[in-house]
Parts: structure tokens; C-alpha cells; sequence
């Protein structure tokens, strides 16, 4: 890794972007359940598997980050690029848990608002994530390559 200088407006737009998610997973959380669709045992189970996958996603990607796992979206300059595990196989595994998370979360509530929520946490993703690839790219030589044999957010895609 060539460093970890992060401009002061790298910072920033980190702080917002984390500061956005945060807001959007938090109304995913404190929406009450709705009457917009009734969730039927089938749908219930559904949304309860997508949220033990997404957990099981989830914890496996950041034991993979060990000392490397931060809450801001910049490289941290004492790791190296992890490119084992499930970052073997999509770039921002912790991203998918957190979508997988998020269906299941709005399958279940029978609450329309959280789809709009959902739409808003996917493109926010979808600009998060590739903020932070310039960010890697920058920071670790092998980058770009490893972005052509890995799919951002699912294997093979992106």
C-alpha cells in the first residue's frame, strides 16, 4: 500500500457517505411494520433466511478485513489489499450482506416506504462504492486487475 494521506475533502465526503448509510439502515430498522401487503409464513421465512445469510455474509467479509475493517469508506494505510475469502468473489461482500439484509428486512414489514428506502440504499451503494474504488485504486497497485477477475457486488457483474 503507497500510504493512507486522505485529503481533508476525502474525509469529508467519507463522513457524509457513511453518515447517509447510516440514516437510510436506521429507517430500514425503525419503520414499523406496514399494511401495504401482509407477509405470508413463506415470505416471512424468506425475509428470515436473507437475514441469516446476510449476517453469515456479513461477519465472514469483515473477519477477512481483520485490522483493515474501518467505518469509512478510505483504505487504511497498515493493511493490504484483501482479495481472499469472499472478496475473492465480489469486491464489496460487506455491501451485499447489508442489501441482502435490507430485502429481507422489506419482504417482511409489509411497508412500502422501505422499498423507497431500499432504492435509496442501493444507488447510494451503487455511488459509495464507486467512490471507494477510486480510492483503492489510488492506494493499492493491483487494484484495477483485481477489478476485472471480481464482480462489485455479486460475482461476475460489475
Amino acid at each position: 500500500m503507497s500510504g493512507n494521506t486522505h485529503s481533508k475533502e476525502d474525509r469529508r465526503t467519507a463522513y457524509i457517505l457513511v453518515g447517509i448509510q447510516a440514516v437510510l439502515i436506521i429507517g430500514l430498522i425503525m419503520f414499523p411494520a406496514g399494511t401495504n401487503w401482509r407477509a405470508t409464513s413463506a415470505v416471512s421465512t424468506a425475509a428470515s433466511a436473507l437475514t441469516i445469510i446476510a449476517a453469515v455474509i456479513g461477519v465472514w467479509a469483515a473477519a477477512y478485513l481483520g485490522r483493515g475493517l474501518t467505518p469509512l469508506p478510505l483504505p487504511n494505510g497498515s493493511t493490504e489489499l484483501v482479495t481472499a475469502g469472499p472478496y475473492r468473489i465480489v469486491r464489496h461482500p460487506i455491501y451485499t450482506a447489508v442489501f441482502i439484509w435490507a430485502i429481507g428486512s422489506t419482504l417482511g414489514s409489509g411497508n412500502a416506504l422501505k422499498i423507497g428506502v431500499l432504492v435509496l440504499l442501493i444507488a447510494l451503494f451503487l455511488y459509495k462504492s464507486r467512490w471507494e474504488e477510486r480510492q483503492l485504486a489510488a492506494s493499492f497497485d493491483g487494484y484495477a486487475a483485481y477489478m476485472e477477475r471480481s464482480g462489485r457486488f455479486l460475482p461476475f457483474v460489475g
